[in-house]
């Protein structure tokens, strides 16, 4: 082998053996929970990584989140809460908006058996059967000379 070849084995190897031992004392820390500040002592800009490690406590994991997810950075409305109004109870209508309804409710209900009620407008039906009567017929339209286009010639 050529001394350019060696050097390179000799590097990658001490290379190799460096970046295995850190990684080594690395594992070894990863057995014990890392020392954790006193929760009263936390605040919004504390760092609360040490309390997800695996081997601590998940009450106390629990209380440290509560005590992150009570701060102010965490309870402002940012604009895109649109959904959380309480919906299941409605605003009752206006009266004059359920008496129109109610209205509806029964004309629609009876159908074309029954005769319309007094003073109510006529039905389309009846409206034909008057012009083929000999009715008066209502007027026609007249076309909108503004309009372009409107296919009269």
């Amino acid at each position: 082998m050529s001394d350019e070849s060696r050097s390179f084995l000799r590097r990658w190897s001490r290379l190799k053996r460096e970046s295995q031992q850190p990684q080594q004392a690395t594992e070894k820390r990863a057995d014990e929970p890392p020392p954790l500040p006193p929760l009263e002592e936390l605040g919004a800009d504390s760092d609360y990584s040490g309390f997800m490690h695996p081997k601590v406590d998940p009450d106390l994991r629990r209380a440290a989140l509560k005590k992150l997810f009570s701060s102010e950075r965490f309870q402002s409305m940012d604009g895109l809460d649109v959904y959380v109004g309480d919906y299941s109870n409605p605003e009752p209508l206006a009266a004059g908006v359920a008496a129109m309804l109610r209205h509806a409710s029964t004309v629609l209900a009876q159908g074309d058996t029954q005769a319309p009620a007094e003073g109510a407008p006529p039905e389309a039906g009846v409206i034909d059967r008057t012009v083929s009567e000999g009715a008066a017929s209502p007027e026609p339209p007249v076309p909108d000379a503004g309009k372009q286009g409107s296919g009269v010639a």
